[in-house]
């Protein structure tokens, strides 16, 4: 029988950062996830590689 579960991936995500939004931005981050049809998670990754690489 095989294995049930998610694959192992080469580089997990097992580092947490917690952020604190004011009602205002998670509104506006929520509005701009949905409009792009992407998640939040993603959408801040994205910016934030985009930030990182501008070096």
């Amino acid at each position: 029988m095989a294995k049930i579960g998610r694959p192992p991936v080469d580089e997990a995500r097992n580092q947490r950062v917690n952020l604190r939004l004011t009602e205002a931005e998670y509104n506006r981050l929520k509005a701009y996830a949905s409009k792009c049809n992407t998640t939040m998670t993603k959408v801040i990754l994205k910016k934030l590689e985009d930030i990182i690489s501008d070096k």
